[in-house]
């Protein structure tokens, strides 16, 4: 699954008006040249992982953080999204 099906995932509407839920880690967010879902923010705190989390399950979605960002080195870390795979017992 691509980055902008990702994104689509990752929304909530919410009377009337989409939201990606948590809003705070989608900052910077950017579709990369291999089609996956990208975000860059300042920072994420412990309250914005468990609404992520929470959400990404819902949707199933998995990401990874890592500290090697575009947007702004040194200051802004990287969220990369991608679609769950099923494991053997999920099958």
């Amino acid at each position: 699954m691509k980055g902008k099906d990702l994104f689509k995932k990752l929304r909530t509407n919410i009377e009337g008006i989409d939201y990606l839920i948590p809003s705070r880690p989608f900052d910077h967010w950017k579709i990369d040249d291999n089609g996956d879902l990208i975000s860059e923010p300042y920072s994420v705190n412990y309250d914005d992982l468990k609404k992520l989390i929470k959400r990404c399950d819902e949707v199933g979605v998995e990401f990874f953080i890592t500290g090697n960002s575009q947007h702004y080195p040194g200051k802004t870390l990287k969220i990369h999204f991608y679609q769950k795979v099923a494991t053997k017992e999920e099958t």
